[in-house]
Parts: C-alpha cells; sequence; structure tokens
C-alpha cells in the first residue's frame, strides 16, 4: 500500500483507488478511510534520490549507555 501511495506516480485518490483493488483487508481499509477524511492531506512521500540506503537515512541513531564506542577505520 506505502509504495502506491507514495512511489507509484499516481495522485492520492487514485493511488487509494489502485489500494483497495489490491489489497482488501480491514488494515488497509482503515488506511484509505484515514488519508480520504484528512483534511490537510498527508505528508509527501521521500524523493526517488533518497530510496537507496533509506533503512539507515530513515531511522533514528540510538546510543545505547555502557555499549563501546565505534573505532572509526
Amino acid at each position: 500500500a506505502y509504495k502506491l501511495l507514495y512511489r507509484s506516480g499516481l495522485n492520492v485518490s487514485r493511488a487509494l483507488e489502485a489500494i483497495e483493488l489490491a489489497y482488501p483487508s480491514e488494515e488497509v481499509k482503515h488506511l484509505v478511510n484515514f488519508v480520504r477524511a484528512s483534511e490537510r492531506g498527508i505528508c509527501a512521500g521521500i524523493s526517488g534520490d533518497a530510496v537507496e540506503g533509506e533503512d539507515e537515512s530513515l531511522l533514528p541513531r540510538k546510543t545505547l549507555r555502557n555499549a563501546p564506542a565505534e573505532e572509526s577505520a
């Protein structure tokens, strides 16, 4: 559903129609209803340039107490 909504190039209303057809589950129906009921829209997705390595760049970096410091090469 995320890929159709943010990465397909479809506008939001067309993406929601495609999502409903592709994923007929209660969870997805909840998402579709939420987006449609939004009065201010939804945030835009990240650009295609940011996709490579996104797992690392979108997650906050946490510092654990008592964790050994990372050595730089």
